[in-house]
């Protein structure tokens, strides 16, 4: 939702510094050890996915419908760089060798119900804080 909102409020720029403050403060908190994790490849997708969904909006985003495609290309985005690191570290740090119908219903299936219900919270709320932030 940080990364859906910080696109869609933000300038690229702010965007970038938003993301990368969000890695750095999860790699305090959590440790360098977060770097083997699975689930780290999607943090660093956030980087790309928030500049470019800033990028987006700020060229072609008044429509509604243009805002629900671009939130769901870079939540593609996120799925093309995590789902490969998520591959890579299972397979070369864990051991584990999963097929890819494995990797993409343990990495990505199981979470778009829920990533559909973030697009919608994510573009209600710029809609409502946009105004309001004067951005």
């Amino acid at each position: 939702m940080f990364v859906l909102l910080s696109g869609l409020l933000l300038k690229p720029y702010a965007a970038l510094y938003a993301t990368l403050l969000h890695l750095m403060l999860k790699l305090i908190f959590a440790g360098a050890s977060a770097v083997l994790s699975p689930s780290f490849g999607f943090v660093l997708a956030f980087i790309p996915a928030a500049v470019l969904l800033a990028y987006l909006t700020k060229r072609r985003g008044d429509s509604s419908l243009q805002k629900m495609i671009n939130v769901a290309a870079v939540s593609l985005l996120t799925y093309l760089i995590g789902l490969p690191y998520m591959a890579l570290i299972l397979r070369y740090v864990s051991g584990q060798v999963m097929s890819l119908q494995s990797i993409l219903f343990s990495g990505m299936l199981i979470f778009l119900p829920g990533d559909v219900l973030k697009i919608v919270l994510a573009l209600t709320l710029e809609r409502r804080l946009r105004p309001v932030l004067s951005v």
